[in-house]
């Protein structure tokens, strides 16, 4: 008995779920960011050594001139995972992204997991684009870097063939200035993005210029594997968009900005991609890129020397504002979980003056800084992708949880729902005194039975939200047998066999189940003040499925390098967070009563 309770006391704690204020707009963060600068921002952390590191490695080695589809694919899927995290956006205007959706949401181990690999994302992007920038700063001064720190220094094999002190000095700058306050660091990037976008716009006029369509007779020569995984290795170009999102405490007017903020820069980007890939293909056979410095080597024989200049001028510039949206939305992530108490009490602490998470900054600033010093580019890209591709999938998640769920959790008039303290007749406010963008709009309606349907009796009889909750976990459950089918039917050497076309049949039926039980159902109402997901709940388990199909295609030592980052955090949700949760006080609530 006393193991039973003491397992219903963990899935419960599990299970809490965040308490909002009833204020959505107060923060002691800095509110200054508009429309033009959150823009600005998701394009600088997205467009940058994607388009000079990956897609010659993707091009080359994983898809040929398909890189183009590849990109499209991966920007497509970004688009419709990007619609939840909008709807979020308008709705939770709070730092911290998908880790306070899913928090909001699901529960607080679940947004802990998807916080902590949103955290080792973010240091692996920042690690990887150092060493990649070191890369294109050395090869301008012809190897002189790389060969003076091997002869007065040595290896450091097997980590990294030499100490790349030049992408540990330019984590340790760019921390300094991420530091300052994100009204200068949004500057500063807007400057450099400038500089990249009128360098690929010079690419793709001299790519289209002297193309040559012959090179894309073979246009997909690894075939559809290949396509698929080019996207899911694209996925690495997309994963700054939710720097927009980790960003709405900062912005001015978070309800009308972050929708449209989110769907410009996936736009401006997944358009430069495709452009800068396209001119890459067209100028030389993908056979002859030269992975290490695609866009020199393949306009050097056209162009002239001086485009050589151009991209290393347009790579730097690209790479360095993508590194510094790392360094932005890698603290706030931090400092989100730090200030519920799932991580640790000091990197809660925000400046005063510069009104940034100061600590959280230096400390997985030198974190980054540390790891772009030992570790190769190569070992780093590996461990890209899964999780972001893992945020994406819960927060799709979520947003069918937000739909048909119980609704989130907020203070009226101080006191918390469920607290322990109980309110006096004095301490309630009616919310609607607040004005609307403060109000967290929730709809007591949602998850019960449409009135034409109520004679289903297997469904009528069911507690609210009850039917809805089992069927978005089956929904999980089904797209994920669907996706690793379908991941193992696309890979097979030889003909799939015929009961892999049963399977297929068969978790698609159960899917599309699942989807009818929600559409059953009542939706959460929100009126037409907010931003919502249009199609639900079919572009939300969409996005799921495409996420996790992706996440199929990553290699096997992605997977093992993310569980042992993940059991880290795990260790650490249990020794700490689990009982220092500010929820800790508040009685047990499952996400479906």
């Amino acid at each position: 008995m006393r193991i039973m309770e003491t397992g219903r006391r963990i899935w419960a704690a599990f299970n809490r779920r965040k308490t909002l204020k009833s204020d959505l707009l107060k923060t002691d963060m800095n509110r200054c960011l508009n429309l033009f600068e959150l823009s600005a921002l998701g394009i600088a952390s997205m467009v940058g050594a994607g388009v000079y590191v990956l897609t010659g490695t993707i091009a080359r080695n994983v898809t040929g001139p398909s890189v183009i589809l590849s990109y499209l694919i991966a920007g497509i899927v970004s688009m419709i995972s990007a619609l939840c995290y909008a709807e979020f956006a308008c709705r939770i205007p709070k730092t911290g992204s998908a880790y306070v959706y899913v928090y909001c949401t699901i529960g607080e181990f679940w947004a802990f997991v998807v916080g902590w690999t949103v955290i080792l994302e973010h240091v692996v992007a920042g690690a990887s684009i150092a060493s990649a920038w070191s890369g294109y700063v050395d090869a301008l001064t012809g190897g002189k870097i790389s060969n003076t720190t091997l002869t007065y220094i040595g290896s450091l094999e097997p980590l990294n063939n030499y100490p790349n002190f030049l992408a540990f000095a330019i984590i340790l700058v760019l921390t300094g200035l991420t530091s300052i306050g994100i009204q200068l660091s949004v500057t500063v990037i807007c400057v450099f993005l400038l500089v990249n976008v009128c360098v690929i716009a010079i690419i793709s006029v001299n790519g289209f210029y002297y193309g040559d369509v012959t090179n894309w007779t073979d246009f997909a020569p690894f075939g559809t594997e290949g396509i698929m995984m080019g996207a899911a290795q694209c996925f690495y170009a997309y994963v700054g968009f939710d720097m927009i999102a980790i960003t709405a405490e900062e912005s001015k007017s978070p309800s009308r900005d972050l929708p449209i903020a989110l769907m410009v820069s996936l736009l401006v980007s997944t358009t430069l991609y495709m452009l800068a890939s396209a001119a890459l293909t067209l100028v030389i056979p993908y056979t002859d890129i030269v992975p290490e410095s695609a866009f020199p080597s393949a306009f050097v024989g056209h162009a002239g020397t001086w485009v050589v200049y151009a991209v290393g001028a347009g790579a730097i510039a690209g790479m360095t504002s993508t590194m510094a949206g790392s360094m932005i939305a890698n603290p706030r992530c931090v400092y989100a979980m730090a200030i519920d108490g799932l991580l640790f009490k000091p990197l809660a602490n925000l400046n005063s003056w510069t009104q940034t998470p100061l600590v959280s900054t230096i400390v997985f600033g030198v974190l980054t800084a540390f790891l772009a010093l030992v570790v190769s580019m190569e070992s780093l890209a590996e461990m890209l992708s899964i999780g972001t591709l893992l945020a994406y999938a819960v927060v799709s998640a979520a947003t069918l949880v937000l739909r048909y769920g119980a609704p989130i959790k907020q203070e009226v008039g101080g006191i918390a729902p469920y607290s322990i303290k109980q309110p006096g007749p004095d301490d309630y406010k009616e919310l609607t005194e607040l004005p609307p963008d403060k109000l967290l709009p929730n709809d007591p309606k949602a998850g019960s039975l449409k009135d034409q349907f109520k004679g289903i009796r297997w469904l009528s009889t069911a507690p609210q939200h009850q039917s809805c909750g089992r069927a978005i976990l089956l929904l999980l459950i089904f797209l994920t047998c669907l996706a690793a089918i379908l991941t193992n039917c696309i890979i097979s050497t030889t003909s799939v066999e015929w009961y892999s076309y049963v399977l297929l049949t068969v978790f698609s039926l159960f899917s599309a189940v699942s989807v009818v039980v929600l559409l059953l159902h009542k939706q959460a109402d929100i009126g037409d003040s907010k931003f919502q997901v249009p199609l639900a709940p079919f572009l939300p388990a969409l996005s799921i499925f495409a996420n996790i199909f992706l996440m199929m295609q990553l290699k096997y030592i992605t997977w093992i390098r993310f569980a042992v980052w993940t059991a880290i955090g795990i260790v650490i949700y249990f020794l700490y967070g689990i009982r220092r949760s500010l929820e800790v006080q508040t009685s047990a609530e499952y996400i479906f009563k």
